[in-house]
Protein backbone atom coordinates (compact mmCIF):
# COMPACT_ATOMS: atom_id res chain seq x y z
CA UNK A 1 0.00 0.00 0.00
CA UNK A 2 2.78 2.39 0.91
CA UNK A 3 4.64 1.74 -2.37
CA UNK A 4 1.53 1.99 -4.52
CA UNK A 5 0.36 5.18 -2.81
CA UNK A 6 3.82 6.68 -3.35
CA UNK A 7 3.66 5.84 -7.06
CA UNK A 8 0.22 7.46 -7.29
CA UNK A 9 1.61 10.60 -5.65
CA UNK A 10 4.53 10.73 -8.09
CA UNK A 11 2.99 9.47 -11.34
CA UNK A 12 -0.77 9.63 -10.93
CA UNK A 13 -3.03 6.60 -10.84
CA UNK A 14 -2.53 5.62 -14.51
CA UNK A 15 1.26 5.68 -14.16
CA UNK A 16 1.12 3.79 -10.89
CA UNK A 17 -1.08 1.10 -12.45
CA UNK A 18 1.52 0.53 -15.20
CA UNK A 19 4.32 0.00 -12.70
CA UNK A 20 2.73 -1.47 -9.58
CA UNK A 21 -0.11 -3.74 -8.61
CA UNK A 22 -2.72 -2.24 -6.37
CA UNK A 23 -2.62 -3.32 -2.73
CA UNK A 24 -3.70 -6.94 -2.34
CA UNK A 25 -3.00 -7.85 -5.98
CA UNK A 26 0.79 -8.05 -6.05
CA UNK A 27 2.50 -11.27 -7.12
CA UNK A 28 5.00 -10.51 -4.35
CA UNK A 29 2.27 -10.36 -1.71
CA UNK A 30 0.99 -13.71 -2.95
CA UNK A 31 4.44 -15.29 -2.77
CA UNK A 32 4.63 -15.93 -6.52
CA UNK A 33 7.41 -13.58 -7.58
CA UNK A 34 10.72 -12.12 -6.53
CA UNK A 35 12.98 -9.33 -7.67
CA UNK A 36 16.63 -9.94 -8.56
CA UNK A 37 19.32 -7.32 -8.21
CA UNK A 38 23.08 -6.96 -8.12
CA UNK A 39 24.91 -6.93 -4.81
CA UNK A 40 26.20 -3.42 -5.58
CA UNK A 41 22.68 -2.17 -6.33
CA UNK A 42 23.52 -1.07 -9.89
CA UNK A 43 20.27 -0.63 -11.87
CA UNK A 44 18.22 -1.72 -8.85
CA UNK A 45 14.57 -1.93 -9.98
CA UNK A 46 15.46 -0.09 -13.20
CA UNK A 47 15.10 -1.12 -16.83
CA UNK A 48 18.89 -0.95 -17.28
CA UNK A 49 19.13 -4.17 -15.21
CA UNK A 50 18.07 -6.02 -18.36
CA UNK A 51 21.18 -4.76 -20.18
CA UNK A 52 23.60 -5.93 -17.49
CA UNK A 53 25.25 -9.37 -17.72
CA UNK A 54 23.18 -10.57 -14.77
CA UNK A 55 19.91 -9.42 -16.30
CA UNK A 56 20.77 -10.99 -19.66
CA UNK A 57 21.73 -14.27 -17.99
CA UNK A 58 18.51 -14.37 -15.97
CA UNK A 59 16.35 -13.69 -19.03
CA UNK A 60 18.10 -16.44 -20.98
CA UNK A 61 18.27 -19.08 -18.25
CA UNK A 62 15.42 -18.53 -15.78
CA UNK A 63 13.25 -21.19 -17.43
CA UNK A 64 15.86 -23.83 -16.53
CA UNK A 65 15.04 -23.16 -12.87
CA UNK A 66 11.27 -22.83 -13.21
CA UNK A 67 11.08 -19.04 -13.51
CA UNK A 68 9.80 -16.69 -16.19
CA UNK A 69 10.56 -13.03 -16.77
CA UNK A 70 7.12 -11.80 -15.83
CA UNK A 71 7.00 -8.45 -17.65
CA UNK A 72 9.06 -8.53 -20.89
CA UNK A 73 9.97 -5.32 -22.71
CA UNK A 74 7.71 -5.90 -25.70
CA UNK A 75 4.65 -7.16 -23.81
CA UNK A 76 3.19 -4.21 -21.89
CA UNK A 77 -0.05 -4.35 -23.85
CA UNK A 78 -0.26 -8.09 -23.15
CA UNK A 79 0.62 -8.06 -19.43
CA UNK A 80 -0.64 -4.61 -18.49
CA UNK A 81 2.67 -3.72 -16.85
CA UNK A 82 5.79 -1.94 -18.02
CA UNK A 83 9.07 -3.77 -18.57
CA UNK A 84 10.56 -5.10 -15.34
CA UNK A 85 13.71 -7.10 -16.13
CA UNK A 86 14.24 -7.81 -12.42
CA UNK A 87 10.79 -9.33 -11.73
CA UNK A 88 10.60 -13.11 -12.11
CA UNK A 89 7.74 -15.43 -11.30
CA UNK A 90 8.10 -19.04 -10.30
CA UNK A 91 5.85 -21.28 -12.41
CA UNK A 92 7.74 -24.57 -12.07
CA UNK A 93 10.22 -26.18 -14.42
CA UNK A 94 7.69 -27.97 -16.60
CA UNK A 95 5.62 -24.88 -17.39
CA UNK A 96 8.63 -22.56 -17.68
CA UNK A 97 10.27 -24.90 -20.20
CA UNK A 98 7.04 -25.37 -22.17
CA UNK A 99 6.59 -21.59 -22.38
CA UNK A 100 10.20 -21.24 -23.52
CA UNK A 101 9.81 -23.93 -26.22
CA UNK A 102 6.55 -22.49 -27.57
CA UNK A 103 7.76 -18.89 -27.50
CA UNK A 104 4.79 -17.80 -25.36
CA UNK A 105 6.75 -15.62 -22.98
CA UNK A 106 3.85 -14.44 -20.82
CA UNK A 107 1.21 -16.24 -18.81
CA UNK A 108 -1.41 -14.16 -20.60
CA UNK A 109 -0.32 -15.47 -24.00
CA UNK A 110 0.22 -19.06 -22.91
CA UNK A 111 -3.16 -19.37 -21.16
CA UNK A 112 -4.99 -16.84 -23.37
CA UNK A 113 -5.79 -14.55 -20.43
CA UNK A 114 -6.70 -10.89 -20.19
CA UNK A 115 -3.79 -8.75 -19.07
CA UNK A 116 -2.72 -9.00 -15.44
CA UNK A 117 -4.14 -5.66 -14.39
CA UNK A 118 -7.57 -6.49 -15.81
CA UNK A 119 -8.87 -6.24 -12.22
CA UNK A 120 -8.94 -2.48 -12.80
CA UNK A 121 -11.91 -2.76 -15.17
Amino acid sequence: KVLYDGYVSNMGRAGADRSSARPGHSEHQRGLALDFTRIDGKCHLEACFGDLPEGKWLAANAHLFGFILRYPSDKETVTGYMYEPWHFRYVGSELANEMYKTGNTTLEEFFKLANANNYLN
